[in-house]
């Protein structure tokens, strides 16, 4: 069984939780720096730095200012690191979609020719897969204060996590 991660948003979050707990299910976190937490966190990312984006766009420069202070504040790192941070994730989703898209289709080709996938290959795209989002915390690491990457590691260990729904998924 391999667990995949799927964010989920502040509304679905709450429904979610209270659906869950009318039927008493509990819900599964991932265990904390769990390499699909933070390839989960790598596509939040990319679609908060959109929406930061779009936001900024319509509001005065003092409020921007405001804007990426608050968004600062929630990730835990300094306003002159979310745009850093914003381009990080978008690298690495970016990578991490070429790579399930190559995968998509190589399974694709193999079930029109009525085979089945081969082991090796599968293990393969999941072979870099892991390695694309090991190298994108080292380049989130990299690219944060000290203070920034220790804020943010534990907004992705706590509110994040918190948010991410872990589904059973068979190849």
């Amino acid at each position: 069984m391999i667990m995949k991660a799927k964010t989920i948003g502040a509304v679905g979050l709450l429904g979610f939780l209270s659906t869950a707990g009318a039927f008493g299910q509990q819900k599964t976190l991932l265990p904390v720096d769990h390499p699909e937490l933070y390839a989960s966190y790598f596509f939040f990312m990319e679609e908060f730095g959109k929406s930061l984006d779009a936001r900024g766009a319509t509001i005065s420069p003092a409020n921007k200012t405001k804007l990426m202070q608050s968004a600062a504040r929630y990730l835990k790192v300094d306003a002159t690191e979310v745009d850093k941070l914003t381009v990080t994730c978008q690298t690495v989703t970016a990578r991490l979609r070429q790579i399930g898209v190559e995968d998509a289709q190589y399974r694709e080709g193999e079930s029109k020719n009525h085979r089945a996938p081969e082991k090796k290959i599968i293990q393969k795209f999941e072979a870099e897969r892991q390695a694309a989002i090991q190298d994108g915390i080292k380049q989130m690491k990299q690219v944060l204060s000290a203070k920034g990457w220790s804020g943010l590691q534990a907004h992705i260990n706590g509110e994040h996590r918190a948010g991410v729904e872990v589904v059973d998924h068979h190849p």
